[in-house]
C-alpha cells in the first residue's frame, strides 16, 4: 500500500463482536456447556435475538449461520483444554492485524491448511462458515442489528477523501456521490485465513483492478515467490491509522 486509510468506527463492528462472543463464550465453552441450544446466547441479548430468528426461519441464510455455529460447537465439544487454548491463540492472532503487519511473534497466525493438519473437520467447517459469512451480511435479522455495508462505505469515504486507490495510487475510487461502491479487499485473504472475514481492520476498500486482478488472494503476511521455497513471515504495511470523529 502507498498510504493508509483512516479507520472509521461504525455500527457494523457489532458483527465482529457477535463472532467474538460465539467463539469465546459458545464454542470455547462447549466441552462444559452440554447440548447446543439458544440458552447459550442468553448473556448477549442482541445475538440471542438473531439466533432465535434464525432458529425459526427456513431461509437459506438463516440455516447457513445457525447450522454452522451448531456444527462447529459440536466439534469443539470434543477438544481438550490445550487444543482450545491453541485455537484461542490463533483467533487472537488472526484478528490483531496491527501485530500481524509488524510481524510480531505474539500474533499466532493460522491458515486453514495449518488447522487441517490436526483438525480437518474443523478446518472444513470454518472454511465454509467464514468464507461465506461476508456475503451473508445482508440477512434481515443481522441487518437489523449491524446495519448495511453500503452505509459503512459512505461513512468511510466521507472521511477518506483522497480519491485514489491506496494499493496502486492510480485508479480513482468511487466516493459518496456514486451510486455504486468499490469492493472491500480482505487484506488477509478470507480464502486462506479463518476468523477475520468480517473484521473491518481486515477489510480495505480497493479499486476494481487491484481487488480483482492484482491483490486478489495474495497473502501479504508471507514472502511471495520465495526462491528457496521456505516460508517466511514478514513485515507489511498496516492499512489503517485512526481518526477521531
Amino acid at each position: 500500500m502507498l498510504f493508509p486509510y483512516k479507520y472509521v468506527p461504525h455500527q457494523m463492528e457489532k458483527m465482529q463482536e457477535f463472532i467474538d462472543f460465539i467463539f469465546y463464550e459458545v464454542w470455547c465453552m462447549a466441552p462444559a456447556s452440554g447440548t447446543f441450544g439458544l440458552n447459550l446466547f442468553d448473556s448477549n441479548a442482541e445475538l440471542r435475538e438473531v439466533m432465535e430468528a434464525f432458529y425459526y426461519s427456513d431461509t437459506q441464510g438463516a440455516d447457513f449461520f445457525y447450522g454452522h455455529v451448531e456444527r462447529i460447537y459440536g466439534l469443539f465439544s470434543m477438544l481438550t483444554a490445550a487444543q482450545i487454548n491453541q485455537f484461542q491463540l490463533w483467533y487472537q492472532g488472526n484478528n490483531d492485524l496491527e501485530k500481524v503487519c509488524t510481524d510480531d511473534p505474539a500474533a499466532h497466525l493460522a491458515r486453514y491448511s495449518d488447522i487441517a493438519v490436526n483438525h480437518k473437520d474443523l478446518a472444513d467447517q470454518f472454511g465454509t462458515f467464514f468464507k461465506g459469512l461476508y456475503s451473508n451480511l445482508d440477512i434481515a435479522a443481522l441487518k437489523n442489528k449491524i446495519g448495511e455495508i453500503d452505509d459503512h462505505y459512505k461513512a468511510f469515504m466521507s472521511v477518506n477523501t483522497t480519491g485514489k486507490c491506496p494499493f496502486c495510487g492510480i485508479a480513482d475510487m468511487q466516493g459518496v456521490y456514486h451510486s455504486t461502491r468499490e469492493a472491500y479487499d480482505h487484506y488477509l485473504p478470507k480464502g486462506l485465513y479463518p476468523f477475520n472475514s468480517i473484521n473491518f481492520h481486515n477489510l480495505v476498500p480497493a479499486c476494481h483492478h487491484c481487488n480483482s486482478s492484482y491483490k486478489t488472494s495474495k497473502d501479504p503476511a508471507y514472502t511471495p515467490k520465495d526462491p528457496v521455497g521456505a516460508v517466511h513471515r514478514r513485515k507489511v504495511f498496516y492499512p489503517y491509522t485512526y481518526c477521531r470523529l
